[in-house]
């Protein structure tokens, strides 16, 4: 009883926070969906999408012994990454015909209308893709930023992701087009286009890329939170700071075995899950959530509620880095993308520990080990937010279950390579 009432204290705390402003008020908790680009690639088709938005609201599960949906736990969009387009067929071989209309492929998508008209009707938003990196337009021909925004509206989208393929480069000419459409759309900042980051004053999209591709690899996953933490002060309702897509049962075996290994382990996984949630990330899925296999595997993972609730919460900050190891390793290879290509080396932490506050005064706290040894950690009740010396509750926020409280420091004796401890303080009474 008492941890659903926190879960309902931290998400109605966040539904008091302010709008986003400019350029709508969309995103003002951390988005949460799927996204077709780690199962498919350029492969997807309406009916995959289709498959997708079904598998999203079947209660396949239950919790509590509720018959549950990834809809019922705020997983509520769909979105298409690249493949939509017929490639070549417009002027200058773009994709672009010569009145500046985006030209898709329809052996592919025959009806995308009545995709997001069946998606509405199950209350679920569906995202597409815009300056596209497959078949990149380059400066084949110039932005049309009226046009593409005008047909987002016009076929039933709900928003867009931006990537750099093609000539459209600048975020608030596209928040102006997709304001013009009358319709609130959400956007995404792929970390390619202009202004690239935030300011505190300007913020011309709903959530910002601020890293290279996630890989399926527990280091890249670690590099994109560091690439992150400078940007954790800019994250705010409406203008969220993103890692990128959540990586577990990426990359599809039918495409890639370029990482070693190939997939991240439960574990791995479960680590890079809870740090996307103390960030305040969007929680963006990439497997295949048709495959019943997959779907039951991550599932008790993705439907983690007190996870989902720290990761909605709002209680003035997105979440910050508490602590590092004074020593580092490698360098290591750091993957780019799920095709795993090495994108560059870098020296890394033994461990990391980042943190958030929370709107009833307790902290959620998630210690990381990303070297190939067993790490001794040790974080001062200072560090969490709290009086120097503190005796602190804590629980589990995997199991939800209480642990022995702590004095004066959090002490992890030994933490598992590539393991992870989730935890949530509070003052004790």
């Amino acid at each position: 009883m008492l941890r659903c009432a926190l879960i309902a204290v931290l998400i109605a705390s966040t539904s008091a926070t302010n709008k986003g402003g400019f350029p709508n008020d969309l995103g003002t908790r951390p988005p949460m969906g799927w996204r077709s680009w780690n199962a498919f690639y350029s492969t997807t088709t309406q009916a995959m999408l289709t498959a997708q938005i079904n598998a999203l609201v079947m209660r396949r599960h239950s919790i509590d012994g509720v018959p549950t949906s990834l809809q019922d736990l705020g997983y509520n969009r769909i979105g298409m990454d690249d493949g939509w387009q017929l490639c070549g067929a417009g002027v200058n071989g773009s994709f672009h015909n010569a009145s500046g209309w985006a030209i898709i492929d329809t052996a592919k998508f025959p009806d995308i209308t009545a995709m997001t008209t069946y998606a509405h009707s199950l209350n679920v938003s569906m995202d597409w893709y815009l300056d596209n990196d497959g078949c990149a337009e380059g400066d084949k021909v110039p932005p049309y930023y009226a046009n593409d925004a005008a047909l987002t509206a016009m076929l039933g989208w709900d928003g867009a992701k931006f990537d750099g393929g093609g000539p459209g480069y600048n975020m608030t000419a596209w928040a102006v087009a997709f304001n013009a459409t009358g319709r609130p759309l959400l956007m995404e900042n792929c970390n390619d286009a202009d202004p690239f980051r935030p300011t505190a004053t300007d913020c011309p999209y709903n959530f910002f890329r601020t890293s290279i591709d996630n890989s399926p690899n527990f280091i890249s996953a670690v590099s994109n939170l560091l690439d992150t933490e400078p940007y954790l002060s800019l994250s705010r309702p409406g203008c969220f700071a993103y890692p990128d897509m959540l990586e577990m049962g990426a990359p599809a075996a039918q495409f890639n075995t370029a990482c070693d290994p190939t997939r991240m382990s439960f574990t791995e996984s479960q680590g890079s899950f809870g740090a996307w949630c103390v960030l305040s990330s969007p929680l963006v899925l990439g497997f295949d959530l048709s495959n019943m296999t997959e779907y039951d595997t991550w599932w008790p993972l993705v439907s983690n509620r007190d996870a989902i609730a720290i990761n909605q919460a709002w209680a003035g900050e997105a979440g910050h880095l508490v602590a590092q190891s004074q020593d580092s390793y490698g360098p290591l290879p750091v993957f780019h993308g799920a095709a795993c290509e090495v994108s560059f080396n870098r020296t890394m932490p033994y461990w990391t520990v980042w943190g958030k506050a929370l709107p009833d005064g307790s902290f959620a706290a998630i210690a990381l080990n990303s070297a190939d040894t067993p790490q001794d950690i040790v974080i001062t009740t200072e560090q969490l937010g709290f009086a120097s010396g503190a005796t602190l509750n804590s629980r589990d926020a995997w199991s939800g279950q209480a642990v022995p409280p702590i004095t004066a420091a959090w002490k992890i004796p030994s933490l598992p390579s590539h393991g992870n401890l989730f935890y949530v303080f509070s003052a004790a009474s």
